[in-house]
């Protein structure tokens, strides 16, 4: 064990490194038991397993245990019937015998239909499509639909397309709505270099700046307590938390780039066990930098700093003066530059990184505006930052998130996944790739057409040959959505 610690970063590692098999086939073994899955009496031993020791099993099976046990006996008894579809077409395609084993013990296929219970129960909501209204009766709609455990289908008001198509629109477009700049919920800059181009996100064709696009994804904008801006981005936060647990719920995919530290937060047992979340220590400064930048930058420099300034002033072997000249010799340095902390000219105060926010200036302290930023108080300006940026400051955000997706399914049966991994549930393979095989092997010509014919094979070399953006349009196009479930 003393060899392989200091050996470890030598190690090449892989998500699946650990995964048991032993494990993985006792756990679907419980899942195949129809009974224990539907009256929701899986033995302990496989919550205790999972949720503290997820690498043991795959994403496929960590997979098959969220649906069979979070949303409740109605949609477990809908996947293990799912389940046995799948399976009973497997093996339609790997055999012609027409009698096939299946979970309820060895009948012939051709009775089947006599053990399905009964399908889940689709309900019918009908919204205006225009742009003014749609995100406000889309709140509506989630507030009204989070507790049902019936599967949410969306009609637009004085149109005939009914069932998947519209429903898959519906997310797309709400998800669009998510990311307006103009709601002022996530970090976002006014010079961006991400927002320089124009965007159609299935809403038309929009001005740069209209969406948030960062590199790093979306973070919640920190924001003043106690305040109406305070409470109105909470309410949004609120919805999304419905959203978001109505497409894990529904299996739906949209196309939200949520960043990997807020997903972080969504899997953390701190944020989702607790009556009130604890934030505290959560995130670094390492993932401020993921979501803003520049402000990322400096602070990390401001920390290296500190981390100087502790050393020298605990340094037994200097006195008193020696360790004063060390400090008046010590610089900040950022991006290559050095200075002292005095020539940043920061305040205990803090403006905000975009005018769509509603205030123009939060002071740390009392009186922040006023006190300057010294080698002597550096540290104390640190913490506030850390505290108003990535604790206090989106407290009530989180906690409305998180009471918004409680009202579907518990937000605590999100810790059997990675950060990644939620985002791939969430917006499936963001870049899809395929080759043409895959295209030859699962496409299926229709109308007159075969895989010979020179249409088809002309079209499947259009395919082929698109990039990354352009497949995804393609996917929005024909599918309603931009991107392809986990592992297709």
């Amino acid at each position: 064990l003393h060899s392989l610690i200091w050996t470890i970063d030598d190690i090449e590692t892989t998500s699946n490194m650990f995964v048991s098999e032993k494990l993985t086939q006792k756990l679907m073994q419980e899942l195949s038991d129809a009974l224990v899955v539907a009256s929701c009496s899986l033995p302990p031993w496989c919550n205790e397993l999972v949720y503290k020791y997820p690498c043991l099993f795959s994403l496929e099976t960590r997979i098959d245990y969220f649906r069979a046990t979070a949303f409740g006996k109605s949609r477990a008894v809908v996947w293990l019937q799912n389940r046995r579809d799948m399976i009973i077409e497997q093996s339609r395609g790997a055999t012609t015998v027409n009698a096939l084993p299946n979970m309820a013990g060895g009948r012939r296929d051709d009775h089947y239909p006599e053990y399905r219970i009964g399908r889940i129960k689709h309900e019918r909501i009908k919204v205006p499509r225009d742009e003014d209204s749609l995100f406000e009766y889309a709140g509506r709609v989630m507030k009204f639909h989070a507790p049902r455990k019936s599967i949410l289908e969306i009609e637009y008001i004085g149109e005939e397309g009914t069932g998947l198509g519209p429903t898959l629109e519906f997310y797309a477009l709400v998800a669009a709505e998510f990311q307006k700049k103009a709601l002022a919920m996530w970090i976002c800059d006014d010079n961006d270099e991400d927002q320089s181009r124009t965007l159609d996100l299935g809403e038309g064709v929009k001005p740069p700046g209209y969406y948030i696009r960062r590199a790093g994804g979306l973070f919640p904008a920190a924001t003043p307590a106690k305040t109406e801006e305070s409470k109105r981005v909470s309410d949004l936060f609120h919805i999304l938390g419905i959203f978001l647990a109505k497409v894990l719920q529904d299996g739906r995919l949209v196309d939200l780039p949520l960043s990997k530290p807020f997903l972080k937060l969504l899997v953390a047992p701190e944020v989702s066990e607790y009556p009130e979340v604890r934030l505290n220590n959560l995130l670094t400064l390492d993932d401020l930098e993921i979501i803003a930048p520049m402000r990322g930058n400096v602070l990390k420099a401001l920390a290296k700093f500190i981390a100087g300034k502790r050393a020298i002033e605990s340094n037994r072997s200097l006195n008193l003066l020696k360790k004063k000249e060390k400090l008046q010799e010590l610089k900040v340095e950022i991006n290559g530059t050095f200075c002292r902390v005095e020539d940043l000219s920061l305040t205990f105060a803090v403006n905000p990184s975009s005018s769509v926010f509603s205030y123009a200036e939060l002071e740390l302290i009392e009186k922040g505006a006023d006190t300057n930023v010294t080698v002597d108080n550096v540290d104390s300006y640190l913490d506030n930052c850390i505290d108003f940026f990535l604790v206090d400051g989106i407290r009530n955000q989180i906690e409305a998130m998180r009471r918004g997706f409680d009202l579907v399914f518990p937000l605590k049966s999100l810790r059997l996944f990675t950060a990644e991994e939620v985002q791939k549930l969430l917006s499936g393979e963001q870049y899809p790739e395929w080759t043409r095989e895959d295209v030859m092997n699962y496409t299926e010509p229709k109308l007159g057409y075969t895989k010979d014919s020179p249409g088809f094979l002309r079209f499947v070399d259009v395919l082929v040959g698109m990039n990354a953006s352009e497949r995804k349009s393609f996917l929005q196009f024909t599918t309603g959505c931009s991107s392809l479930p986990p592992g297709y």
